[in-house]
């Protein structure tokens, strides 16, 4: 099991298909990453906090609970964000990948990931 955040992202990294992993705040900020990808990490994490926003006002409309993961596919590729605690992860995955099975990894680290903030 990860012992740091960094190790954490890389293991997520290491799953067949993810190429990064990101760890923000509810704001955007991000506070640690890992991949392969080049981004504009500011540009990310503005984007996921308005999805995430509009994500849980759409929970609180409706009963369904706190929200736990949005999947979000495009043509390219998918985006999974997970919440953790008061932070998010957010993993940008090929377009080829097993999405079934990095939600899992998600679902089963999660709270170890969680841990580590």
């Amino acid at each position: 099991m990860a012992r740091t955040l960094k190790d954490a992202l890389v293991e997520f990294v290491s799953i067949d298909g993810v190429k990064t992993a990101a760890i923000l705040g509810r704001d955007g900020f991000v506070i640690e990453s890992a991949g392969s990808l080049e981004l504009d990490t500011d540009a990310l994490g503005a984007a996921v906090a308005g999805v995430l926003e509009a994500s849980e006002a759409l929970g609180r409309s409706l009963p369904t609970g706190n929200l736990e993961r949005h999947i979000l596919e495009f043509a390219d590729g998918t985006v999974i964000i997970a919440t953790a605690r008061d932070d998010v992860l957010v993993l940008i995955v090929e377009a080829n990948a097993v999405v079934g099975g990095v939600r899992y990894a998600v679902k089963k680290n999660v709270d170890h990931l969680a841990e580590l903030l």
